[in-house]
């Protein structure tokens, strides 16, 4: 069996955070959760993510700015990352694509369809 793909979901949503987890499951997935951006930031490092699926809107920092400092961290400058939000802003979307979001959902979506975008960014940036 292969290792699992180490998984960092951020979400300020309890529900949302308890569905992502049931999404990514083992064996395919070990999946770390986290309330906010501030408390995934104190664990990535350790972590070493092979992908991170987080919120735009949340308390203490924003998807974006989330994306920024994990871009930051010394070997997860390329880690694939999907936002998900219910924000419909075309520029909130567009500020976070133009950050280096490899994807973005819009909340609600099929969990099939985000699983997909996961595997397929994940492949595509192992590919490259």
């Amino acid at each position: 069996m292969s290792t699992p793909w180490r998984m960092v979901v951020v979400d300020d949503d309890s529900k949302v955070r308890v569905l992502l987890e049931r999404a990514f499951r083992a064996p395919e997935f070990e999946t770390h959760a986290f309330p906010t951006g501030a408390a995934a930031l104190r664990r990535v490092a350790e972590i070493r993510p092979d992908c991170v699926v987080s919120d735009i809107l949340m308390p203490d920092m924003d998807g974006e700015t989330f994306l920024r400092a994990i871009r930051a961290v010394p070997g997860l400058e390329h880690t694939p990352f999907v936002t998900v939000s219910a924000v419909r802003s075309e520029s909130r979307i567009k500020a976070v694509l133009d950050a280096g979001a490899d994807a973005f959902l819009l909340k609600p979506f099929p969990l099939r369809e985000l699983l997909d975008k996961v595997r397929d960014t994940y492949e595509l940036n192992d590919a490259a």
